[in-house]
């Protein structure tokens, strides 16, 4: 049974809540936070193994998010999937959206609505190479 566990930060409960039960039906334990300053404060509460960030969401972006995680010593080796029902894959120009060059891309990108099997065959392979990395 996979372990692990992962934050999802969207501002939208229907994706939070379909996100959390395909976790939780696949062995994980799932977090949930509406906006990017809850994401934060749960990140250095349960230091997740990944993080499932949206991309927009009111108020703070999901990359301001993403560049703080990316900036902090604690958190940079932490998975991130980045989230969008706005752009696919191919339009999204991770660059163009967060010009910092000292930033990597995010290890995955989904489009919304989010296919379940795609999903934990992400989050998988994610948990796996960054344990492999740990070692």
């Amino acid at each position: 049974m996979p372990e692990g566990k992962i934050l999802i930060v969207d501002d939208e409960p229907d994706v939070t809540a379909y996100l959390t039960a395909v976790l939780a039906n696949a062995g994980y334990t799932a977090y949930r936070a509406a906006t990017a300053d809850e994401g934060f404060e749960l990140l250095e509460v349960i230091q997740p193994d990944a993080v499932c960030l949206d991309i927009m969401m009111p108020g703070k972006l999901g990359l301001t998010l993403y560049a703080k995680l990316r900036k902090d010593e604690r958190f940079k080796d932490i998975p991130v999937i980045l989230i969008s029902g706005v752009a696919s894959e191919e339009e999204f120009e991770f660059k163009k959206l967060l010009p910092d060059e000292s930033l990597p891309p995010p290890q995955e990108y989904l489009e919304k609505p989010i296919n379940r099997a795609q999903f934990l065959t992400i989050i998988g392979q994610l948990l796996k190479q960054n344990k492999k990395a740990d070692c």
